[in-house]
């Protein structure tokens, strides 16, 4: 059972791939349900359009991992990355569900983030990574890019519901707005 009727198991169980869905160079945002599992010991990638092994996560392309404790998005370019980490909410319960809100704001070069529709980090993104957007690799739900980290090198699993990627930024009143919907 998910947050809102079935959830999708991802990562070691298969993952799903969009070859023709393009970022772009604009703003973006990510909206997911995620369930918190504790036992995790290392960061199953809820969504990437890169490759997510430590010594290549500096490839082009940006992504999101859940570890046991925390997020980790991560944006790339050849060579050089950046990396924001969050840790999750005191009181998430082991098996409990976060709603995690993932936001790259290209025009201000901010990276924000909301858990439970609350934002919990604004950080500047720097200048060169203005133009990261689209790569070779396709945009992956339930794994990196590659298709191969949470599934061949970890056994990982990642549980989600009502994954939603939007063109453009997501502000706060949009999340409040989404928080109203769930709570309904």
């Amino acid at each position: 059972a998910g947050v809102t009727g079935s959830r999708g198991e991802l990562g070691r169980t298969g993952y799903v791939t969009y070859p023709d869905l393009k970022l772009g160079e604009g703003s973006y945002s990510v909206a997911v349900w995620l369930k918190v599992d504790r036992s995790l010991d290392e960061g199953v990638v809820v969504w990437s359009n890169k490759n997510w092994f430590w010594r290549s996560r500096a490839s082009l392309g940006m992504g999101l991992s859940f570890r046991a404790n925390d997020t980790v998005y991560s944006i790339g370019i050849d060579g050089d990355q950046e990396e924001y980490m969050a840790a999750l909410p005191a009181d998430t319960a082991d098996n409990g569900w976060v709603h995690v809100i993932s936001v790259t704001d290209k025009e201000t070069m901010t990276y924000r983030l909301y858990y439970n529709f609350k934002p919990v980090l604004t950080l500047p993104i720097p200048e060169e990574y203005r133009h990261v957007g689209d790569t070779a690799m396709p945009f992956t739900v339930g794994n990196d890019g590659t298709g191969a980290f949470s599934n061949e090198k970890y056994d990982l699993i990642v549980n989600l519901d009502d994954f939603l990627l939007i063109d453009g930024v997501m502000t706060e009143n949009d999340a409040c707005r989404l928080a109203e919907y769930y709570h309904d």
